[in-house]
């Protein structure tokens, strides 16, 4: 008598195997963590949003003071008080 392919342990383990496969391409998906990047405004490339420097055109993106900053939320903060009192 012939055996049947269903039953056949072969078919489980290739089976098994296209699940494991499925279900790690779907982790590594939803795992991958996107990457912070910034345009150069030399020469439109996407790079990592920490350099300081454009590896391509060598442009320099500028500095902000970090007092400019708190200058900038006190100034909102005192403006936000002075429209709610």
């Amino acid at each position: 008598m012939a055996k049947s392919l269903s039953k056949d342990p072969l078919v489980y383990f290739i089976k098994f195997l296209i699940y494991l496969k499925e279900k790690s391409e779907k982790n590594l998906k939803s795992s991958a963590l996107p990457v912070k990047t910034k345009e150069c405004p030399s020469c439109a490339m996407e790079i990592d949003s920490k350099s300081t420097t454009c590896p391509i055109c060598k442009y320099e993106f500028p500095k902000r003071a970090p007092w400019i900053t708190w200058m900038a939320i006190f100034l909102v903060i005192i403006w936000l008080l002075s429209y709610v009192l």
